[in-house]
Formats: C-alpha cells, sequence, structure tokens
C-alpha cells in the first residue's frame, strides 16, 4: 500500500515515515496542498493522511481538490 504524508512539519513527516516503513508501507510525501495535488497527478496513491493547517492550501482544500479531480 501506498500512502502519501501531507504537512509542513518535517518532524512529523519523519516520525510518521519511519512508523509507517516499519509496518511496510511505502511513503511518499509532500509540504502542502498544493504538492501534494501535483505529486497526485504524476503518481496516485491507496491513502492520503494530511494535517489541516498548512500554508499554500490547507488540507481541507486539499480534500475538495482531491474528491473533484478527475
Amino acid at each position: 500500500m501506498k500512502i502519501m504524508l501531507v504537512d509542513n512539519d518535517p518532524v512529523y513527516i519523519n516520525l510518521m515515515t519511519e512508523v509507517l516503513r516499519l509496518h511496510s508501507f511505502s511513503i511518499v510525501t509532500a509540504p502542502n496542498g498544493e504538492a501534494a495535488l501535483e505529486m497526485l497527478r504524476k503518481e496516485p496513491v491507496d491513502l492520503v493522511i494530511s494535517d489541516i493547517s498548512m500554508p499554500k492550501m490547507n488540507g481541507i482544500n486539499l480534500y475538495k481538490n482531491i474528491r473533484t479531480d478527475e
């Protein structure tokens, strides 16, 4: 399973990446919602775990864009 972690806090991203890789998940990361959308258009994932409060595009707007983007 491939999981995308979206958060502007590198400490959180590193911690979650280590924990999830211990359980054999493949991880991709993005620093904000805008970057996450760009990456998702190129590389689909099975699950997105996102922070709500981020610069450029917050987690709620990311969710809305994922749901409406073909």
